[in-house]
């Protein structure tokens, strides 16, 4: 299995604010497709996905409005 750090940000749409919610994990997964969909497996929710050049990946979620953005780095 392979260990990640994973940050979550939470972006908030709201004009008045652009603060965003931060938190950093360290998880153990094979599969972070799998790893992400089930972390919102009971939600309507649209993903995307992107490899970075430096071999991150990052998802890029909506949840009916909610933006949720997943980072893993191979630690």
């Amino acid at each position: 299995m392979k260990a990640y750090e994973m940050m979550i940000e939470n972006l908030n749409k709201c004009p008045g604010n652009q603060m965003r919610d931060t938190e950093i994990r360290e998880i153990e997964t094979d599969d972070l497709d799998a790893y992400v969909q089930n972390l919102h497996k009971d939600k309507k929710v649209n993903i995307e996905k992107e490899v970075m050049n430096d071999g991150s990946v990052v998802f890029h979620l909506d949840l009916s409005g909610t933006l949720i953005r997943y980072t893993f780095t191979e630690i």
